[in-house]
């Protein structure tokens, strides 16, 4: 079938921050020589040493600096949405978002997939007993080897990375108008494995386990409790700020 399904495991790009200090990236236009009195000028219409009329612009140069300086020099950066160096990384994912959301949303939630190979001799076995509360085991198949899902590495993928979306009538609702993600053939080729109806079955099970550790007593007194040694005051600190989201902002002016 022309779709994606919950439990498709897939290859999607994974973007990180390369450093701690977000590195941000602007385009400036270059200071230009007066062609009159051959010094430099800024982005202006006259030369600000002997008032000549100056070219228009014709190229610009990337600045790239962290956001503590940006800061730093009260730069308004977040006055638009920034752009930053990212590492970019093809990384397996397995698809959490059931099917009618991977056709009506903007966003694609996935989890990612581990390699066996990455953990202990011990966790390895852990894993494939399911006594590993955050790693569900898969059975290698075709290309895949044995891999775990990580249910603590979700993230969400946006929709026009893995297909493009389109309107149709559809003949089992009516005629009545729905979306559709019809996926690009480059995610179709790399597509690794599908759930049957039994894993998707252990899936939710899984999930469901993960999300709410129900081995755990709940009404134990100290379930939530802090742990006494554990390091306090003073915190830690960081030398960039966010803003607070701009809906937030505007609610508390």
């Amino acid at each position: 079938m022309n779709a994606l399904f919950q439990g498709d495991v897939i290859v999607v790009p994974e973007l990180a921050h390369r450093d701690r200090d977000p590195r941000i990236v602007t385009r400036e236009l270059r200071k230009r020589i007066c062609k009159v009195c051959q010094k430099k000028v800024e982005d202006k219409r006259l030369c600000d040493h002997c008032q000549a009329q100056l070219p228009a612009p014709d190229k610009n140069e990337l600045k790239i600096t962290g956001l503590k300086d940006r800061q730093a020099a009260q730069e308004d950066v977040f006055a638009k949405t920034p752009e930053v160096l990212a590492n970019l990384k093809s990384v397996a994912v397995m698809i959490e978002s059931h099917g009618c959301d991977i056709d009506r949303q903007g966003d694609i939630s996935v989890w990612q997939i581990r390699p066996l190979t990455a953990l202990s001799r011990e966790q390895q076995e852990s894993v494939k007993m399911g006594d590993n509360g955050s790693l569900m085991f898969l059975e290698p198949v075709g290309q895949l080897p044995p891999c775990a899902i990580d249910f603590n590495a979700s993230f969400t993928v946006p929709a026009w990375v893995l297909g493009e979306g389109r309107k149709y009538r559809s003949a089992r609702r009516g005629g009545a108008e729905e979306n559709a993600l019809i996926p690009f053939q480059e995610v179709f080729d790399q597509r690794l494995a599908s759930l049957s109806q039994a894993g998707l079955k252990r899936l939710w099970e899984f999930k469901i386990r993960h999300l709410t550790r129900f081995e755990f007593e709940l009404d134990a007194p100290d379930l939530e409790e802090d742990d006494p040694s554990r390091p306090g005051a003073p915190l830690p600190s960081r030398p960039w700020r966010l803003p607070y989201p701009k809906w937030i902002a505007a609610s508390n002016s």
